[in-house]
């Protein structure tokens, strides 16, 4: 097999008989936040220096409610410690990079609900119009905790995410927490130019994403694959319950150890309902733009229905490691594998590369 994620990385090799999925958004460096806040109806775009750089805002801060027309920011809605606020029953579109950026960039909890609201057209625009293009840019929701002085946190329920560049909702770094519920992510379904990923939990982000329904995120090219919901060298996170529709990889836990975070440890995928996928749980550790030994133990795949698109190379379950590139030796061990209800792949289940894993009471068809 074949695939890795989107990152803005590229790999040259051609890779066999192993997946690598992916890494929703490229973390930066973190910067001050400035900001003034604008009405929700906001008629220009306001300059902050965000973790991400200097960008541009039409909301800054302040409670968040009907439409926020982002046409020509960076943001539709931005905060941080310095400007709090919500997001409820909100319309937000057209910004360029990010519809809801929540930043832990000073020192203190942001804490931001965003609930009941729909975010739509992140990303690339052309003239005014919604034009994706294969930046790694253009997510809908963003919470940054990535090496951050502060912490962003909060709830994140009721939304209705689509047409994102590249991903959906994003948790980003181990000072970022989010509560995902009963949100519905679109992706842009079958795309060349970019790996899409609908919600991802990165960088030792912690939390939960329980009884979203996430559909339609799948790369056509060649390396990487997309990702209905992503855990990504972060630990202890809950996936339950979500209905996870006609995505490439459906649902994964994984570490490169990249950017020196080891491990994607003690993470639960229960109860979900997987369907359409080519390959449809994944618990991983790779030797890949490492810094160290990465780790994916103790996680647990049970109670899932998950079935496939009959395709060649397709399987239902995977949990192992394998060594792209660099000495070091990445470790899967301990994790669970029970009650499943697998069917429609090629490969139903392959958990070799966890000699400790405990696979029993699965329907394999």
């Amino acid at each position: 097999m074949k695939y890795h994620i989107n990152y803005g990385i590229q790999n040259t090799q051609t890779l066999t008989k192993r997946i690598i999925t992916l890494i929703a958004v490229a973390v930066s460096c973190v910067g001050l936040a400035v900001g003034i806040p604008l009405s929700a109806h906001a008629a220009g775009c306001t300059s902050v220096t965000t973790s991400k750089g200097n960008l541009t805002a039409a909301q800054v801060g302040g409670n968040v409610t009907g439409e926020v027309n982002a046409t020509g920011c960076d943001i539709g809605a931005y905060f941080n410690a310095d400007n709090p606020g919500q997001v409820k029953n909100a319309s937000i579109h057209d910004a360029n990079q990010y519809g809801v950026f929540v930043d832990g960039n000073v020192a203190s909890d942001t804490k931001v609900n965003v609930t009941n609201s729909e975010v739509y057209n992140i990303g690339n625009h052309s003239a005014g119009v919604f034009a994706p293009n294969g930046n790694q840019t253009g997510l809908g929701i963003y919470f940054a905790g990535f090496n951050s002085v502060g912490t962003a946190s909060g709830n994140i329920s009721g939304n209705d995410v689509s047409q994102y560049q590249k991903g959906g909702i994003a948790i980003n770094g181990e000072n970022a927490n989010a509560n995902v519920r009963g949100n519905d992510v679109t992706g842009l379904a079958n795309v060349p130019f970019i790996a899409q990923n609908g919600i991802q939990f990165g960088y030792g982000a912690t939390g939960q994403a329980q009884n979203n329904t996430v559909d339609g995120n799948w790369y056509t090219g060649a390396n990487w694959a997309s990702t209905g919901i992503l855990v990504f060298e972060s630990d202890n996170v809950n996936v339950d319950k979500n209905t996870v529709t006609n995505n490439q990889v459906g649902v994964d836990a994984e570490s490169w150890c990249y950017f020196g975070v080891p491990s994607a440890n003690n993470n639960k995928f229960v109860n979900n309902t997987i369907s359409g996928a080519d390959y449809g749980a994944i618990v991983a550790a790779y030797s890949l733009y490492s810094d160290c030994d990465a780790q994916a133990n103790n996680n647990k795949v049970t109670n899932n229905t998950i079935s496939g698109t009959d395709s060649a190379d397709s399987e239902g379950i995977f949990v192992g490691t394998y060594v792209y590139t660099g000495s070091y030796s990445p470790e899967t061990k301990n994790n669970k594998v029970i009650h499943n209800d697998v069917s429609g792949f090629e490969t139903a289940q392959d958990t070799s590369g966890d000699a400790t894993a405990k696979v029993h009471a699965n329907s394999f068809q």
